[in-house]
């Protein structure tokens, strides 16, 4: 049986906000999450309206939508700071387990090689940690449960990391 491939990617606008909203506020999403409470309209709003603004630093919140032909399964997000970029995945509750996170993932790992990139999953997240090792990650620490990764640059990560 062969795995499913992410069509295409393209940036999030504010016409993505509901599904956005329900993939966000999605039990298991907010179960596997960093901040595990629902999220409120108004509040997923703004933010939304922050992250598809346009960055002509290419700092802050950078969010896709993974496509397979016309239909939306998931989004990627990249997080941008000056030294790192920190990547998340959502995938749609009906296409999750059928391979689309390894393609969307695959098609941000390429978005900006000058500064390293990192993510942050839960150690429960047993899915999730083999899609990003299966990519390229790297695991260098565990915090709270939480596994701590990078790509590529995993080495001058972690000099960062343990000597910054």
């Amino acid at each position: 049986a062969s795995r499913a491939t992410s069509d295409f990617t393209r940036p999030a606008t504010l016409d993505d906000a509901l599904i956005l909203f329900a993939w966000r506020n999605d039990p298991e999403t907010r179960r596997q999450s960093r901040n595990q409470d629902e999220i409120l309209w108004e509040t997923h709003l703004r933010w939304l309206e922050r992250a598809t603004r346009p960055k002509p630093d290419e700092l802050g919140t950078h969010l896709w939508i993974g496509y397979h032909g016309e239909w939306p399964i998931g989004t990627g997000r990249i997080d941008a700071s000056l030294s790192s970029r920190e990547v998340s995945l959502t995938i749609a509750p009906v296409y999750r387990g059928k391979g689309y996170a390894r393609p969307l993932l695959r098609a941000l790992i390429g978005t900006d090689v000058a500064r390293p990139l990192t993510a942050e999953i839960r150690v429960q997240n047993r899915r999730s940690l083999i899609t990003f090792l299966k990519c390229g990650f790297f695991p260098y620490q565990v915090i709270d449960g939480l596994v701590f990764l990078a790509y590529n640059d995993a080495e001058e990560i972690l000099d960062r990391r343990t000597h910054g």
